[in-house]
């Protein structure tokens, strides 16, 4: 019989259904490509991607999704990770992030919309908090299976610190 702190976060957490994102991990000359979002409490750093749309296949989403987010074709590479974002907010995302590749060896990029940034400086506004991750993988080769990296997200919607797995 499930306790009563099992019940309450699965009747917190099942209001929502599951949505699935699709995020793409670009590096360029060691340097990581963001994409700026501005959010009621900010401005965030993220990955470029989104949602699968309905009969959408994930790397159709993703070739859609960077491409209206920083203007380039990409190739999709191998899933590097997998991870939920869900909180008592109602909140209730899966995100699927692969290496990306840009189609074009010179790429240029829409300005205002991204930027480079180096992985192994801390930037507090990036969301979901996984840069110590592509940060290891970059150091020492990428994996090659994907790793499960949990919940991304506590309850508050605040980046968990140690929230892998992995």
């Amino acid at each position: 019989m499930p306790t009563s702190s099992s019940s309450a976060r699965r009747s917190s957490t099942s209001r929502a259904a599951m949505r699935v994102e699709v995020r793409g991990v670009l590096l360029l000359e060691g340097r990581l490509l963001v994409h700026r979002e501005r959010q009621v409490d900010g401005v965030h750093l993220s990955l470029p991607g989104g949602r699968v749309g309905p009969g959408e296949h994930v790397d159709e989403a993703l070739h859609r999704e960077v491409e209206e987010e920083i203007g380039i074709a990409v190739t999709v590479g191998p899933l590097l990770y997998v991870g939920e974002v869900v909180s008592d907010r109602g909140l209730a995302d899966l995100n699927l992030f692969f290496r990306v590749f840009p189609v074009d060896s010179a790429p240029t990029f829409p300005m205002g919309s991204c930027d480079l940034i180096d992985l192994d400086r801390p930037h507090a506004e990036f969301r979901p908090p996984i840069l110590e991750y592509l940060r290891a993988d970059a150091d020492h080769g990428w994996i090659r299976q994907a790793r499960w990296l949990g919940n991304l997200f506590d309850a508050t919607c605040s980046p968990i610190q140690n929230g892998g797995n992995g």
